[in-house]
């Protein structure tokens, strides 16, 4: 993938903190404490 980014341009209006409204906390595993766990087990919500 290619990114060009225009010389001047301000992008800084993009970096705002997501709305607590649309944030969801859910409890997860021990699997997303290692680096190198990988796939959907890591999103799974803890039992």
């Amino acid at each position: 993938m290619e990114i060009t980014v225009q010389t001047g341009t301000s992008y800084s209006c993009l970096l705002v903190p997501l709305p607590a409204e649309l944030m969801e906390v859910v409890k997860v595993g021990p699997t997303v404490n290692k680096v190198t766990n990988e796939g959907p087990e890591c999103l799974a919500p803890a039992a």
